[in-house]
């Protein structure tokens, strides 16, 4: 998990963050490992490991960092603007078992966001309980909080760290269909995604970063099948 605790904001939202993973099931056996890109905070997170980067922030390279610190059968790498539900785990986890996933991708229960493509979040938010979705398109790949297993951790790092922010989950997608994993969108495990929240903190030079990482993803997959982008 990465945050930038910029005020008190960040830091309430990131604790309730942390406090609705460690009520949501109980767990015992849990590895929080959270990357400050505010090297001058002073705030304390109840975590594991919190470390702080000594490089400008860039999202690849600060999970690339934190990757170092993971050792379980299974990694979530989640946002610090998420809620996580009661049993969201032991609901992905029963899907994972159940259809032999590599990548699984929580429902998000919050309201649309102005920034949401409307088609998308419809068909993200109304995909019924019941259903295991096998398949990987931006919809149902939840960038801001998905599980992988220890296998795919292995090979999937380090991410191109040319991607330090946006179009990095684009790139994550198409790493993971040339690798042919089996990825499932659990609509029965559920959290709360606040919105990008969190993003509103990052250092300036956004647009520049947005042009950046779009000629970069470009040049990277051209030829490449990138129709997941549309939404049917």
């Amino acid at each position: 998990m990465l945050t930038n605790t910029a005020n008190d904001s960040v830091f309430q939202m990131t604790n309730e963050t942390i406090k609705s993973l460690k009520n949501s099931e109980g767990l015992e056996e849990i590895n929080i490992i959270l990357l400050e890109s505010n090297s001058n905070s002073q705030y304390v997170y109840d975590v594991n490991h919190y470390i702080k980067p000594n490089i400008p922030f860039n999202y690849n390279a600060y999970l690339n960092i934190g990757v170092q610190y993971a050792n379980s059968k299974f990694t979530c790498i989640s946002n610090n603007d998420i809620i996580f539900s009661e049993n969201w785990w032991t609901k992905l986890k029963q899907a994972i078992d159940k259809y032999n996933l590599d990548v699984a991708s929580p429902k998000s229960t919050a309201p649309l966001q102005p920034h949401n493509n409307q088609k998308e979040y419809f068909k993200h938010l109304y995909t019924p309980d019941s259903i295991t979705k096998l398949e990987l398109k931006r919809y149902s790949f939840a960038g801001w909080c998905f599980t992988i297993t220890e296998d795919v951790r292995n090979w999937l790092f380090p991410l191109d760290e040319q991607f330090s922010h946006y179009h990095q989950d684009i790139d994550l997608i198409m790493v993971l269909k040339q690798k042919n994993v089996n990825h499932g969108f659990v609509a029965s495990s559920k959290v709360e995604h606040l919105g990008n929240k969190s993003a509103a903190f990052i250092d300036g030079g956004k647009m520049n970063n947005l042009i950046k990482t779009k000629q970069a993803l470009e040049k990277k997959w051209a030829g490449y099948d990138m129709s997941f982008m549309e939404i049917e």
